[in-house]
């Protein structure tokens, strides 16, 4: 089981700082944190559980949490979060 993802989301834990703040904004309280020496990064504790509020990526100020667009495919994720759409 991948510990990085979820139907709604993907995380690119090399980005990570470890700040917690994806884990307190999460409703379902599903992500943890890895906070060994040298091995120090957000993870998904129950993948199972999201149900895709995306609290935690407005949270992440490392973009290391994205949402997902297509849902079908975890294992292809499509990243939309962090776009700027200009208005004309």
């Amino acid at each position: 089981m991948k510990h990085n993802a979820t139907t709604h989301i993907l995380m690119h834990t090399n980005r990570c700082i470890a700040c917690g703040k994806c884990a307190e904004a999460c409703p379902q309280g599903i992500l943890n944190q890895i906070n060994l020496l040298f091995h120090k990064h957000a993870h998904v504790e129950r993948a199972d559980l999201c149900i895709g509020r995306l609290k935690c990526v407005k949270a992440c100020r490392q973009k290391a949490v994205f949402a997902r667009r297509d849902k079908s495919t975890p294992d292809k994720p499509a990243l939309v979060s962090h776009l700027v759409v200009k208005k004309q």
